[in-house]
């Protein structure tokens, strides 16, 4: 998603409609911390480890990995 700038309530739908849009393409979201102190503990290494496990399990077209923070 791109952002942009929400100027009026219909603007603000359509991102919702979006984000909803996105987020129905998966069974599930696994949210990983991205800030500052996950990436000095090494967030990076983990979400790479998480997303080969996925794959290596058939679930990485059924998972989302979001980094929060």
């Amino acid at each position: 998603m791109k952002a942009e700038m929400v100027k009026s309530l219909q603007d603000l739908l359509s991102v919702k409609n979006e984000y909803l849009d996105e987020l129905s393409r998966y069974e599930r979201q696994i949210l990983v911390c991205g800030g500052a102190g996950c990436v000095s503990s090494g967030c990076a290494e983990i979400q790479q480890e998480l997303r080969q496990a996925l794959e290596e399990y058939g679930l990485a077209g059924k998972t989302k990995v979001v980094e929060t923070g």
